[in-house]
């Protein structure tokens, strides 16, 4: 579990590995749970949500849980807990919620980019065609499917979502660099999800790479690499509130285009 495997495995370095933990543990867990509370607060108090903003809600909750995971993993270690019974339980209790919000975060991301992919390909089909609804039945969906993988610890999802945002990023990228300077300023949104994209493949994936490495061979698996890929997934889940950001910044921009788009949605309907 991700709470045995983090800790040290001697007393004679525990102290000073504790302190490495804390320092670095601390301050992104701090902003990454407030950086996405704040995204939450927004999002369901101050904020209309549309089809975009739902999905951002639903990343928000996933890695809010994700760090929250991670947070009360930090807190059992300083407990030292002496029961095993105790120290059994709330590491499966912990490791589930780590992984629900990490598998949860990671095919969100991946509806992001594969949504946006098919809305810059097919445009007129996706405003003409998308159901209303659809963002919160994928969100849905996703919160179904992460649970059923987390609780028979399946790694399916590393061969099949990694492939799908890796390829929508790269069309993304193709895209958006094919376009005329003049239209570069509509951009500012696929460009962010292309850099969440691969922020998450570089701070994320050590955490599903790690476990895979542990199930073929365990023995080159170390606390401490556990800890730096845990560290990593932690650092990937403060950054995503970024996306938050670019979405309200292209809401706003589209205000002036607003009269344009009821046009093209009347088309639609003739």
């Amino acid at each position: 579990s991700t709470l045995n495997e983090i800790q040290p495995n001697s007393s004679e370095d525990s102290i000073f590995f504790l302190e490495i933990v804390f320092v670095s543990f601390m301050l992104p867990t701090i902003l990454g749970l407030g950086g996405n509370g704040i995204v939450l607060w927004f999002l369901c108090f101050k904020i209309k949500r549309n089809e975009f903003t739902v999905y951002v809600l639903n990343l928000a909750i996933a890695d809010f849980t994700f760090i929250f995971s991670c947070f009360v993993t930090f807190l059992l270690i300083l407990m030292n807990l002496q029961s095993p019974v105790l120290e059994k339980y709330f590491s499966l209790v912990v490791d589930i919620i780590f992984y629900f919000g990490y598998n949860t975060s990671f095919f969100l991301l991946t509806a992001i980019g594969a949504e946006r992919c098919l809305s810059i390909l097919f445009p007129v089909w996706c405003q003409c065609n998308r159901p209303k609804h659809l963002s919160a039945y994928v969100c849905a969906f996703l919160w179904t499917l992460s649970c059923l993988i987390t609780i028979f610890s399946c790694v399916l999802n590393f061969l099949i979502f990694t492939p799908i945002m890796v390829l929508s990023s790269l069309i993304l990228f193709i895209t958006v660099q094919r376009r005329p300077p003049q239209q570069r300023h509509q951009t500012r949104l696929y460009i962010t999800i292309m850099v969440t994209v691969m922020v998450f493949l570089v701070f994320a994936m050590p955490v599903r790479l790690t476990n895979i490495v542990k199930y073929w061979l365990p023995e080159l698996v170390s606390a401490r690499l556990v800890y730096i890929s845990v560290l990593l997934n932690i650092i990937n889940s403060s950054a995503n509130p970024l996306v938050y950001f670019c979405v309200r910044e292209q809401k706003q921009s589209r205000l002036g285009r607003k009269p344009r788009s009821l046009g093209s949605n009347r088309s639609c309907q003739l």
